[in-house]
């Protein structure tokens, strides 16, 4: 208990301390570089420990962190949307050699990190048929790993997409309609919804993306920064109450919810910005952090299972080792291909 207690006062505290006032005017912090990397960062925390329910049932304060984890998601959406449709409106030549780029920097860690999974975690027994399914994402082993083939259908689409009409106003509206389409496949499909329901988010950062300057200079008044936050407040009030109802119900809140949290955040970007070195630091793994959570959980379970402390002790250690470990094999990799191919 006291130290589920110390992990939300030490995430509470980082985020309040590294939260400073701004005169933003025409734009939002939360799509700077600095601030960008540094909500990655806590968002992968948020993500994290919104999943320490399926590892521990003595959770505590920790408990707090269970409904939020879409916000997490969300933001990893937002910035993989807004990141790419600023690079290329800024490049017209960067879908020059994109898809394989992108494939690189999401499947490469994947692919380490469930290597990891299947031959470091104890009774985890996994058939070689299994571990050729993980390879070409036919299935997953590795805990939490859904976002992969998410994210690199999506580049597929973006690419697709600008390859082809070479328009990025109308690009958006295409990637809209697919993604309502999207949503209705999986709801028919009875996929899990975690494949679809914060999508919305990838879509709204590229609109965000070609419409920033507007975007941010109506969000910077007090008034809209007053109804967003009303609106996102009673966005988690729905979803708390209503979210529970049916799976239906449930994938409805939570896409409300998270394009309600990503205006309330831009919106308060206007005002605040989020920057310190301990939220860049986690932001600079925040990839490696999400994929070796199940790992890090894992093992921290076979062997303090029963004690709650040492439980977590563990689980930070090898949470934090592992990241940096995951992030030393792919920069090796990728140095030796980049070696090899001059």
């Amino acid at each position: 208990m006291m130290a589920s207690g110390i992990i939300v006062g030490l995430f509470t505290i980082t985020f309040l301390l590294n939260c400073r006032i701004i005169h933003g005017g025409g734009y939002s912090s939360l799509t700077n570089k600095e601030s960008s990397n540094c909500m990655k960062g806590m968002a992968a925390l948020l993500i994290v420990f919104s999943h320490a329910h399926f590892y521990s049932t003595d959770l505590g304060l920790l408990k707090l962190f269970k409904p939020f984890g879409f916000i997490g998601v969300s933001l990893f959406f937002f910035y993989s949307g807004y990141g790419v449709m600023c690079q290329y409106i800024s490049n017209v030549k960067y879908l020059n050699g994109f898809l394989l780029k992108r494939f690189r920097s999401v499947y490469i860690p994947y692919l380490i990190a469930t290597l990891m999974y299947t031959f470091f975690v104890r009774n985890q027994n996994v058939s070689y048929t299994l571990l050729i399914k993980n390879i070409f994402l036919m299935d997953r082993v590795l805990p939490f790993a859904w976002y992969v083939p998410v994210i690199l259908v999506w580049y597929l689409l973006f690419f697709e997409v600008l390859k082809l009409i070479n328009d990025p106003k109308r690009a958006c509206v295409i990637f809209l309609c697919v993604n309502i389409l999207w949503y209705i496949l999986g709801y028919l499909l009875e996929l899990s919804s975690f494949y679809y329901n914060s999508t919305i988010c990838l879509t709204l950062g590229c609109f965000v993306a070609l419409k920033e300057e507007k975007i941010c200079r109506v969000l910077s008044k007090m008034m809209s920064l007053t109804v967003v936050t009303i609106a996102f407040v009673l966005s988690i009030i729905l979803l708390a109450f209503g979210g529970g109802k049916s799976d239906l119900a449930y994938s409805i809140c939570v896409i409300i919810a998270s394009f309600t949290t990503i205006v309330f955040l831009l919106s308060l970007g206007t005002k605040i910005e989020f920057n310190g070195a301990i939220p860049r630091i986690l932001g600079s793994y925040s990839y490696e952090i999400y994929l070796t959570q199940g790992i890090a959980y894992s093992l921290s379970r076979q062997m303090f299972g029963n004690q709650v402390s040492l439980f977590w002790v563990c689980f930070l250690l090898i949470l934090a080792m592992i990241s940096v470990i995951l992030q030393f094999l792919v920069k090796a990799i990728k140095s030796r291909k980049a070696y090899r191919s001059v």
